[in-house]
């Protein structure tokens, strides 16, 4: 049997290709890390004269979450949303360009909110700041800056800039959208925000299926293929090559990425866990998330800290929650290092009281009084660091869901003591 046939008699190296190619329209035009695009799309949908056709339902939807998130004052009652004036990459006079500003009536005022979006580059020293400051000198109006982040970075200027992100703010406006508004709009739009939605959603049902059938391809047939390097054209590698390319990037590149195992074992361990306390949240190669806490104290932080169920950083909406970090070891690329921290998320009341739950959790675990609590997100404390391969995963992550799970018993107890 020739190389070829070996490669196509696997049935699931053609599975693994089918499952990659499921077309979306901005994986085809490369939208994903484009910052620019993701701009002008958001810029879009968010203008409620644009050719989209849905007036101002995005542009609500939009604001809403945006004052669940964190961004009060808005006065949601009143705005005058038909109205509003939405500049894409806003020129400042004295230097640089903000991405979005959204201009909105307001009775006798004007309500300006000043968006920066960021997909994949960091925020410079001072921009934030910077931008700001130009933004009151320029417009008059009731001013509200938001940090708008693919993967939850902090603002520099976080004191005057609402950190919200695409996972909790455009994603849900977007299905909010498609649901209530299921009958008035295109089939073609319908498809358009789908698509949009998987790809700031990281999409990770289709990751766990293309690695299961990863995982099932023969390791004689992964070893073939990436034996497989600059073929003569017409020959047969060439064309095998040009029928599956996406299994074939797939089985080089990314996918033999220990991460990804850990990832999948880490959402099976963590989802099945017994002790209310602990919920899974989102995770993906990178980072790994579960809440803590019982219904009662999450009772206590809502009334105590914040105004509603709706600011917490979560999809379940505790927003207490560990994350964890996954590393490639520079020193050896089949070893992950896994690091940990407890964080607090955003809150909007009552500044000392989570300043007080902070430094009573800090103090308990390490013996440092609190330096630096914010008002939107909070790392508490750093935990231990583990080191694991993707044979060893299992038995790490369950002695990590055991650890965590007795310090977020040790968490609930002091946060119960505040009260």
């Amino acid at each position: 049997m020739t190389t070829i046939d070996e490669i196509l008699s696997d049935p699931n190296f053609v599975k693994l290709d089918k499952e990659l190619a499921k077309f979306n329209i901005f994986h085809a035009t490369d939208m994903k890390s484009r910052e620019i695009k993701h701009t002008k799309f958001l810029g879009y949908l968010l203008d409620p004269n644009e050719s989209h056709r849905m007036g101002t339902k995005f542009l609500w939807e939009f604001i809403r979450r945006l004052s669940a998130n964190g961004v009060g004052g808005l006065d949601l009652i009143n705005l005058n949303l038909e109205y509003t004036k939405v500049t894409i990459e806003y020129t400042l006079r004295e230097n640089g360009r903000l991405d979005l500003l959204l201009e909105i009536p307001k009775n006798n005022e004007l309500l300006v909110i000043a968006i920066e979006n960021k997909i994949q580059a960091t925020q410079a020293p001072d921009q934030l700041k910077n931008y700001r400051e130009q933004i009151n000198n320029q417009l008059p109006g009731t001013k509200k800056f938001v940090y708008l982040t693919l993967n939850d970075e902090e603002p520099n200027d976080q004191n005057e800039w609402a950190n919200v992100t695409y996972g909790n703010t455009v994603a849900p406006a977007i299905i909010a959208l498609l649901s209530e508004s299921e009958e008035t709009l295109s089939t073609y739009l319908k498809f358009i925000l789908q698509d949009y939605i998987e790809i700031i959603k990281k999409d990770e049902e289709k990751t766990d299926k293309a690695f299961e059938f990863y995982e099932l391809t023969k390791e004689e047939v992964k070893i073939k293929v990436r034996s497989i390097k600059n073929s003569k054209i017409n020959s047969p590698e060439y064309k095998l090559q040009l029928l599956y390319p996406r299994a074939f990037d797939y089985i080089r590149s990314y996918d033999d990425d220990p991460r990804l195992k850990i990832s999948k074992e880490f959402r099976v361990i963590f989802g099945s866990s017994k002790n209310h306390a602990l919920r899974l949240e989102s995770s993906s190669r990178k980072y790994l998330e579960f809440s803590i806490l019982d219904t009662n104290v999450e009772n206590f932080l809502v009334n105590g800290i914040c105004s509603s169920t709706a600011t917490r950083g979560q999809y379940s909406k505790r927003n207490i929650y560990f994350q964890i970090e996954a590393r490639i070891n520079p020193n050896n690329t089949r070893s992950v290092l896994l690091s940990t921290r407890l964080y607090l998320g955003p809150t909007n009341e009552n500044f000392s009281l989570r300043n007080e739950i902070c430094s009573k959790i800090r103090h308990e675990f390490s013996e440092e009084s609190i330096t630096n609590a914010g008002p939107i997100y909070t790392r508490i404390k750093n935990f231990e660091n583990f080191e694991t391969t993707a044979e060893e995963s299992l038995h790490v992550l369950n002695n990590m869901k055991s650890k965590y799970e007795n310090e977020s018993n040790a968490i609930k107890w002091l946060c119960c003591n505040i009260q």
